[in-house]
C-alpha cells in the first residue's frame, strides 16, 4: 500500500500560508511559505500543502490513505490514483480551480520527493510475531552492513543508501494511537481494522528522492501493486535476513581454530562478550566465522529457529493489498 508521500506539482495559484524569512548559517536570507493543513476525506484528517515558488508550485505531504480512509493498515497501491484523489480534495479545500486536463498534466510532471510503501506479513499468533521481530533484529545486526536501530525490541529501523526499512507490530502501533472519526463507523470500522491487523508484521520501505531517481521510479505512474511488492522483497533480500542460515555443527567446531572455538563458547555462555574481547577482536572473529557461512547470535531460545524467518517472510505470506470486505464497508479509499 501507499503509506506516506511527498510530491510537488505545477499549479498556478495565489500564494497562501504565512511568509517566513530567516537567515541561514552563512547569513543569507531565505524566504518561504508556511505549509497549510487542509482537511480532506471523511475521517477528520488533514493533508499538508505548501505554496512554493511564489504561487507556481504546490507541495503535498502526509499519509494520504490515513486521511482518505481513516487508517493506513492496508489500502491501494496505485500512486497516481492516490495522488489524484488527495489533490482533488485539497484543491477544493484551498479554493484553487483547475481543469481535469490541467491536473492530469501536473501529475504527469510531478516531482516525487519521498515515498513510503508498506506490506504486511501474517503470523500465526502474537508469540510468533514477537519472536520474528526479535530474531530479525539479531540477524540484521549480524549479517548486514546497514545501520540498525531498535525501539524497545518492538521496532527495527535499518538505514541503507537512500532507503530505510522499518519492521514492527502494526496491531500494537494502532492500539496505542488516538482514534479519529472513522469512515465505516456503523460497521464498527475501528474494531474491524484492528482485528485485520492482529498478528501482522508490518514492513515499510521509506525511499528518498535520490533513490527513486537512481532506480527509475520517480514518476507517480511507476508505482502499483507489482512495484510495491517487488521493491519490498528486494529491500528485504538486501538485508540478508530472508534466507536459511546454518547453525554450528560438530564438524564445524572441529574445523575452527582454538581462538575461534573459545569465541564460540564465550558467545554461548550467556556472559557479556565485551568483558573478554575488545570491539576489534569481536568484529574480526565474527568476520572469520561468516566467511565459513557460520553466524552467531541470530537465533536463541527467545527467538525463532533461524530458517523459519525465510518462510515467514515468503511472498505467499505477504499482504500488499486489502480484503474485499473492507472496500464493501467503506474502509478503503475509492481512488
Amino acid at each position: 500500500m501507499i503509506d506516506t508521500i511527498k510530491f510537488e506539482i505545477t499549479i498556478p495559484h495565489k500564494p497562501f500560508g504565512r511568509t517566513v524569512s530567516e537567515r541561514d548559517d552563512e547569513g543569507r536570507r531565505k524566504t518561504y511559505q508556511r505549509r497549510k493543513s487542509v482537511p480532506i476525506g471523511g475521517a477528520g484528517a488533514h493533508i499538508n500543502v505548501t505554496s512554493k515558488a511564489g504561487g507556481a508550485k504546490l507541495m503535498f505531504q502526509n499519509s494520504p490513505l490515513a486521511a482518505l480512509q481513516g487508517h493506513n493498515v492496508c489500502g491501494p497501491n496505485d500512486l497516481w490514483r492516490v495522488a489524484h484523489a488527495i489533490c482533488c480534495e485539497a484543491l477544493d479545500g484551498l479554493s484553487i480551480k483547475v481543469t481535469k486536463s490541467q491536473l492530469r498534466k501536473a501529475l504527469e510532471g510531478a516531482r516525487l520527493r519521498e515515498l513510503h510503501v508498506a506490506v504486511g506479513y501474517r503470523c500465526d499468533d502474537d508469540s510468533q510475531l514477537k519472536a520474528l521481530v526479535t530474531t530479525i533484529g539479531r540477524m540484521v545486526r549480524e549479517m548486514s552492513n546497514s545501520t540498525v536501530t531498535t525501539y524497545r525490541d518492538e521496532s527495527i529501523y535499518v538505514s541503507r543508501s537512500g532507503a530505510k526499512v522499518v519492521i514492527y507490530d502494526k496491531a500494537e502501533q494502532i492500539r496505542v494511537k488516538k482514534w479519529r472519526e472513522w469512515r465505516g463507523q456503523r460497521f464498527g470500522g475501528r474494531f474491524a481494522v484492528r482485528r485485520y491487523a492482529k498478528h501482522m508484521l508490518r514492513v515499510e520501505v521509506r525511499l528518498q528522492e535520490r533513490w527513486l531517481k537512481d532506480h527509475g521510479l520517480s514518476r507517480l505512474s511507476d508505482w502499483n501493486k507489482s512495484t510495491v511488492t517487488r521493491i519490498v522483497q528486494a529491500e528485504l533480500a538486501a538485508l540478508k535476513i530472508a534466507r536459511p542460515v546454518r547453525w554450528l555443527s560438530a564438524d564445524d567446531c572441529a574445523s575452527l581454530s582454538r581462538a575461534q572455538r573459545r569465541f564460540v563458547m564465550a558467545m554461548h555462555s550467556g556472559l557479556p562478550i565485551e568483558e573478554g574481547y575488545d570491539e576489534r577482536s569481536i568484529r574480526d572473529l565474527r568476520a572469520a566465522l561468516r566467511e565459513r557461512g557460520l553466524y552467531l547470535d541470530v537465533g536463541t531460545n527467545e527467538g525463532l529457529i533461524v530458517s523459519d524467518v525465510a518462510s515467514l517472510l515468503s511472498p505467499e505470506r505477504m499482504r500488499a493489498g486489502y480484503p474485499t470486505w473492507m472496500r464493501e464497508h467503506g474502509l478503503i479509499a475509492e481512488v
